[in-house]
Parts: structure tokens; C-alpha cells; sequence
């Protein structure tokens, strides 16, 4: 079965992190650095938030699509497939092409999760269709995050992410002074904050 990359379809309403959040935790009064601010900000929200981002999960609500050649066949798990990122809220649609290239709706199936994340599963006694031969033929849509404000985000995450913002605002090179070859490295205090919240597999 072929598997498409992910991707999000509908952005979190909402930032992780406000230019006045970074600017108190950084100690900064004036507006000379608030462009710089908001583009560490961003930095540190793609470095840990979606499919891209180390925690392998969404904090603030988004929605997110993956498709697939088929549904599960024989030589799987022939009963579920999973999605690549939670915290689950919904699954919102599964639509597939049918043998006669005809989209359609499905609607047999229980969204659950697991130790190892979000999956849909077959409701009991129903068949998966058949599909077209399209690498595209299902589509799952679905909406994962904590919450919809950074207030339903996990606190040690939105403290790690101004520990980011401060070290990247005070340390503005990739080494420290006098050390040419030494690159830098997360922050202790980051590494300790997530370990929680990384997505590991069993």
C-alpha cells in the first residue's frame, strides 16, 4: 500500500506562543527586536509542533489530511490503519474512490488511540471497499491538538518553547564564541521539559 505524506489543512487558530508571552520571558520592554521575536516564535513552534515537529504531535487544533492507495489488505493488520499524528479529536471524513473512479463517503469505522497513537478502525462485520487504482484512492481528514489556545497545551511544552526563544534571541550564531567547531545544542532544559511529550514507538 502506498502512503502519502500528510498534511495540514487547516492551521491551529491560535499561536503558541504571543509576542507579549516571549517578550516577558525574555525581559524585553521596547519594540526594536519584536520582528526578530515573532521569527523565533515561529521557529520554535515548526521545530515542535505537526508532522515535521520533534514531539511527532499537534498541540494547538488543526486539521490534517493523509491519503492512501487502499484501504488495508491481506498481510496487514487487516482490520485498522493508523495516523501519523494525535492528540485525536475527530476523524472528520474518509472518502474514496470506488472501482469506477467515483468518490464516495465511508462511514464504517471508529476513530480510537492507542500507547502508539491515533487509528481507524473497521466497525464490526463491515468490509472495507474496493477502490480505484489511484495512489490517492482513500483520504483520511482529520483534527488532532491539545486544545484550541495555547492554554490547553501541555505547560512544560509552552515552557520549552521560550527556553527555545531565549537561548536562540541571547545566542544569534550556530557555536559559541571562541568555539569554531562545537555546534550548538538544545538546552538541557528543553531536553528535559519534552521527554514526556516525544512520540516513541513501542
Amino acid at each position: 500500500m502506498i502512503v502519502l505524506a500528510p498534511s495540514r489543512s487547516t492551521a491551529p487558530a491560535s499561536a503558541l506562543l504571543t509576542l507579549e508571552d516571549a517578550k516577558t520571558h525574555l525581559r524585553v520592554d521596547d519594540d526594536v527586536d519584536d520582528a526578530l521575536i515573532d521569527g523565533l516564535i515561529g521557529a520554535a513552534t515548526d521545530l515542535l509542533d505537526g508532522y515535521s515537529g520533534i514531539l511527532g504531535r499537534a498541540l494547538i487544533t488543526q486539521t490534517w489530511r493523509q491519503s492512501f492507495s487502499a484501504f488495508p489488505v491481506c498481510g496487514e493488520i487487516a482490520d485498522r490503519f493508523r495516523l501519523p499524528l494525535g492528540p485525536l479529536r475527530a476523524v472528520t471524513s474518509i472518502k474514496y474512490y470506488d472501482a469506477l473512479d467515483v468518490e464516495q463517503d465511508f462511514t464504517e469505522f471508529t476513530a480510537v488511540s492507542d500507547a502508539l497513537g491515533p487509528m481507524v478502525v473497521l466497525n464490526y462485520g463491515s468490509w472495507w471497499p474496493i477502490t480505484a487504482i489511484r495512489p490517492d484512492a482513500v483520504t483520511v481528514t482529520w483534527t488532532c491538538g491539545y486544545g484550541d489556545s495555547a492554554a490547553d497545551v501541555p505547560a512544560p511544552i509552552i515552557h520549552a518553547a521560550k527556553l527555545l526563544v531565549g537561548d536562540w534571541y541571547d545566542n544569534r550564531d550556530d557555536t559559541a564564541i571562541g568555539q569554531s567547531i562545537a555546534p550548538s545544542v538544545m538546552p538541557n532544559g528543553v531536553r528535559m521539559l519534552l521527554a514526556p511529550y516525544r512520540k516513541v514507538g513501542l
